[in-house]
């Protein structure tokens, strides 16, 4: 195991394309971490620097505390795999497993000895003698998987490798390789476009955007405290919807005001938003977020809206649901019929849902205005 220290991290292409802007990250020994982004936003290009195939324009990265500047791939001690499986046609799968320990000039029983283990520890023990042309495209991934473990590398480096994999095969894999990287405890940085399979996967996540890191945290962490409209969007299946407004006071209470509906804000956010009071902000809302009932008799959480489509996914749907205007996405138990065209009036789960800057001159929401409090009442939302 080995510690992976990323420092003020640059990447400028000719012609002034910048790829990484002031990367900092700090990857524990063992730990698998998730990056997750857009594409274009720079998650290959972290790998490429880490694993050396380019070269940094700023910065420093550091593998257990030894700088790697100057240092070839091949001394690196990280094994990378691709997006694609990048195997050898003409070898076998223990041929393409063996490659790199004979580019090391290992011995040869040892390399058999090591090949062999790492093919039981993958479950390809029978398809050691063919070659990927016989081989489906888990298979392949498997092989390639196996060419990066048989090394004993201080780091893997993942490049969506699951990606070109069909879904249910993709789900299969993805807790295989879960389990095989807590049993192996090698650090890990596992890049995809996948939020879903950053957030399954990754002990961490971190959520790029054009070539910066807008949040590091748990799952749980960037799914439920994004640090702004970016993360809150992209982070979910669906993402958060938004709905802009402003906060206004009546009666002693703080309220959240879009056209003509109003919905309370709970005290635990209150107290941090008084003084946004009059100001515009932006309210986020997730799919899950929406009761069939007010908890306890609460009040003024509900939006009245209108169904304008319906997507089907068997146990659940999702409703899209314009309010004044704007779309909501809500999550509904497939038991609850709601017909397009019809009307709906939606309960908001108030500790549930998160207020945004309205960032001057853009469309999308900026910072997190209480990011950093926790909710009083932590609790699973029903479904509608």
């Amino acid at each position: 195991m080995a510690r992976l220290t990323l420092q003020a991290l640059e990447k400028t292409y000719p012609g002034g394309t910048k790829a990484l802007d002031g990367f900092d990250l700090d990857v524990a020994e063992g730990e698998l971490i998730a990056v997750v982004g857009p594409s274009g936003c720079g998650k290959t290009t972290l790998l490429r620097l880490i694993a050396g195939l380019d070269r940094p324009t700023a910065g420093r990265i550091l593998l257990d505390g030894r700088t790697l500047d100057g240092v070839s791939p091949r001394d690196r001690n990280v094994a990378m795999v691709f997006q694609g499986h990048a195997l050898y046609p003409h070898l076998t799968a223990f041929g393409n497993i063996a490659f790199p320990l004979k580019l090391r000039g290992g011995v040869r029983a040892e390399i058999e000895r090591r090949v062999r283990e790492t093919a039981r520890l993958l479950g390809i023990e029978r398809l050691l003698d063919r070659k990927p042309r016989q081989l489906s495209g888990g298979e392949q991934q498997r092989v390639a998987l196996g060419r990066a473990i048989v090394r004993d590398p201080a780091c893997f480096l993942l490049d969506e490798p699951l990606s070109n994999l069909d879904p249910r095969l993709r789900d299969e894999l993805r807790r295989e390789l879960k389990v095989l990287q807590r049993r192996l405890r090698t650090t890990t940085v596992y890049v995809t476009h996948d939020q879903q399979e950053a957030l399954t996967l990754g002990e961490r996540v971190v959520v790029m955007r054009a070539g910066r890191i807008q949040q590091v945290g748990s799952p749980s962490e960037v799914y439920h405290h994004p640090a702004n409209g970016f993360v809150a969007g992209f982070i979910g299946s669906p993402g958060t919807s938004f709905l802009k407004g402003r906060l206004v006071k009546d009666a002693g209470r703080l309220w959240f005001e879009h056209g003509a509906q109003r919905l309370a804000v709970a005290p635990w956010a209150a107290a941090e938003l008084s003084s946004q009071c009059d100001t515009a902000v932006v309210l986020g809302v997730r799919p899950d977020a929406f009761l069939q009932t007010p908890h306890g008799g609460e009040t003024g959480n509900e939006l009245r809206a209108v169904v304008e489509s319906v997507e089907f996914y068997g146990d659940v749907f999702h409703a899209h649901l314009n309010v004044e205007g704007s779309i909501l996405v809500a999550r509904m138990a497939a038991r609850r019929q709601v017909a397009i065209g019809s009307n709906a009036v939606l309960c908001v789960d108030l500790d549930r849902v998160h207020f945004f800057e309205a960032a001057p001159g853009s469309e999308e929401p900026g910072r997190n205005l209480c990011a950093t409090l926790e909710p009083r009442r932590q609790q699973v939302a029903h479904l509608i």
